[in-house]
C-alpha cells in the first residue's frame, strides 16, 4: 500500500504564509490618487497662480508708470514689471507683497503678449516660466486669456510644475476667474488635471493662498474625482467640502 501523504491544509500551513497561491483580502484599502492633503496643496497652488494672472493681465493692459509697483519699464514693444526685493501691488488685490519681475513682448497694440516670471511671487514662494496670451481693455473692463507654461516652484519642499490657461473678468473689485483642463505636477507622476469654474475672490483676499466666496473647483488624478464647490463661508472660516467620486466627502483646511 502506498502511504498517504500529508497535505499542506491538513497540516494546518496557510497558503499565504508559504508564498503559494491562496485567498485574497478583498478588503485591503486601495491606493489614493488624491489624498485629503493633496486636494489642499493643489487647490492652494491653483488659486494662487490665478491671483498672479489676474495681477498680470491688469498690468499688461495698462502698464504702470516707473515710479510704481510694480515699477513698469516699457521700451518700444517690450515691458518689464519688476516687484523688486517686495512691494505691495497698487492693484488692490492682495494683502502681501509680490517680489521679482516679468518680462513681456507686445505685439503692436493688439493686447497679444509673450513673456516670462522670473523669481516672481510671494515672500518663499518664487515661480520661473513663460506666460502668454491676450488682454483687452474697456474702460475699468480688462478680459484676458493669459497661458502659463512649464511654470515650476517649489512648496514645502516639493517641486510643483503647471500648465494652464486662465480665462479673466475683471472690472474693478469684480473678478471672474476660469481654468479649463490645466494640469499641474506636485512632487511626482502622475499630473492633476484641474478646472476652476466662476471663481469669485473677496477684495482684498488674493495672496499665496485663498479661498473663493462663489465658484467649483474639480480635481481629477487617473481614475480619482475630488469636487469643491466655494461660498461666501467657506471663503471666511478657510474650510470647505471636498466630494470625492468613490468615497466619503471630507472637509479640508488648504490655508491652515
Amino acid at each position: 500500500m502506498i502511504p498517504l501523504r500529508p497535505t499542506l491544509a491538513a497540516l494546518g500551513l496557510p497558503l499565504v504564509l508559504l508564498g503559494l497561491p491562496g485567498c485574497v483580502d478583498t478588503d485591503a484599502a486601495p491606493d489614493l490618487q488624491i489624498t485629503d492633503g493633496l486636494v489642499e496643496d493643489v487647490t492652494r497652488g491653483s488659486l494662487m497662480l490665478g491671483a498672479l494672472a489676474v495681477e498680470l493681465a491688469l498690468n499688461v493692459s495698462e502698464p504702470p508708470p516707473v515710479s510704481g509697483c510694480p515699477s513698469g519699464i516699457q521700451d518700444q514693444d517690450s515691458l518689464t514689471l519688476n516687484y523688486g526685493a517686495g512691494c505691495l501691488p497698487e492693484s488692490g488685490l492682495f494683502e502681501l507683497g509680490l517680489l521679482g519681475s516679468a518680462s513681456f513682448t507686445l505685439a503692436g497694440g493688439s493686447g497679444v503678449f509673450v513673456g516670462e516670471v522670473t523669481s516672481l511671487g510671494f515672500p518663499d514662494l518664487p515661480l520661473l516660466g513663460s506666460v502668454s496670451g491676450q488682454v483687452s481693455r474697456a474702460g475699468d473692463l480688462v478680459s484676458a486669456d493669459l497661458e502659463f507654461s512649464d511654470l515650476v516652484w517649489t512648496d514645502s519642499g516639493l517641486e510643483n510644475r503647471f500648465d494652464g490657461l486662465f480665462e479673466l473678468s475683471i472690472d474693478g473689485e469684480d473678478i471672474l476667474l476660469n481654468l479649463a483642463a490645466g494640469r499641474m505636477l506636485r512632487g511626482g507622476e502622475p499630473h492633476f488635471r484641474v478646472d476652476l469654474e466662476d471663481i469669485v475672490p473677496a477684495p482684498l483676499s488674493m495672496g499665496p493662498c485663498w479661498l473663493p466666496i462663489s465658484g467649483q473647483a474639480t480635481l481629477e488624478r487617473d481614475q480619482d474625482t475630488a469636487m469643491m464647490t466655494f461660498t461666501e463661508t467657506t471663503g471666511s472660516n478657510s474650510e470647505v467640502e471636498v466630494e470625492y467620486g468613490s468615497r466619503d466627502p471630507a472637509m479640508i483646511e488648504p490655508c491652515d
